[in-house]
């Protein structure tokens, strides 16, 4: 099953916000399990973005397309907001200054890239991809990355009227943006929730794969600034584990799917939840 947290209501509200990442319903049909909530949070990697508005003809595309619609067909009954991080993989094969207003065109969803959103009884949720700071922007780390990690190859930017290939310089300097943004929201007052799809501890990799010269590209170190700031909930994506740890006052948790095919626990995945 998902992993749970649970947290006291604020202000006497309870709402039930329910989490999951690493759908990858460009490879797969979701067999997971969801129960229902009034918000469902989707920390990253849904499918390719670009697949939604692709030409009719291109059978990867399409078959992909009708993977996402079953899912949103078969959600929307069960929560009153979807919110939706990008992760790296929905910018596949597409362009990651698109991704964000194919998903909000394509699936009517609330979609978080470096924004925040106020929910019930006073609490704000702010999202990001937040990519990684590369072992605190480690030169041989982003080198690593740069031959190992699939978005350094398979995803474009636009440089004034061209399309270039995303590099880890880039992923860096949108980190920095959204570190910048993020420190501005935490210091605003009530509770407050944040959502990545990258993981914001080394605490949230995956036993599986750390250590084989890629963590860098997966989690940052920020354990010391969530000690000081201290939202109450943080929940991440990308390492394909099903986790909650603690950093100071803050619950972090991670419910990613991952592959069917290559996660031996994906068959008993279930959404999460926590009453906020």
């Amino acid at each position: 099953r998902g992993s749970q947290v649970t947290s006291r209501p604020f202000d006497g509200v309870a709402m039930r916000l329910c989490y999951c990442s690493d759908l990858h319903l460009e490879a797969q049909e979701f067999r997971g399990d969801v129960a229902g909530g009034d918000v469902l949070v989707i920390a990253g990697d849904l499918c390719h973005a670009r697949t939604l508005e692709a030409d009719p003809d291109d059978g990867y595309a399409t078959a992909q397309r009708e993977r996402v619609l079953r899912f949103m067909d078969m959600i929307r009954p069960r929560f009153a907001r979807v919110i939706l991080v990008p992760g790296n993989h929905d910018h596949y094969d597409g362009v990651i200054d698109d991704t964000a207003d194919i998903f909000r065109r394509r699936l009517d969803v609330t979609v978080l890239d470096g924004e925040a959103v106020e929910l019930d009884g006073g609490v704000s949720l702010f999202g990001a991809t937040l990519w990684s700071d590369f072992e605190g922007r480690d030169e041989a780390a982003m080198k690593r990355a740069g031959k190992g990690c699939g978005e350094f190859f398979f995803v474009k930017r636009r440089d004034c009227d061209d399309l270039v290939r995303f590099r880890p310089s880039n992923a860096l300097a949108a980190h920095d943006r959204a570190m910048s943004l993020l420190r501005a929201f935490l210091d605003r007052p009530g509770r407050t929730i944040v959502v990545s799809h990258h993981a914001p501890s080394r605490k949230g990799l995956n036993p599986l794969f750390s250590g084989n010269g890629l963590d860098g590209a997966y989690a940052s170190d920020l354990d010391g600034m969530i000690e000081a700031v201290g939202p109450s909930l943080w929940i991440h994506g990308h390492t394909h584990v099903r986790r909650s740890y603690r950093i100071g006052t803050t619950d972090i948790s991670a419910n990613c799917l991952g592959f069917y095919e290559k996660d031996p626990h994906a068959t008993h995945f279930a959404v999460a939840s926590v009453d906020i």
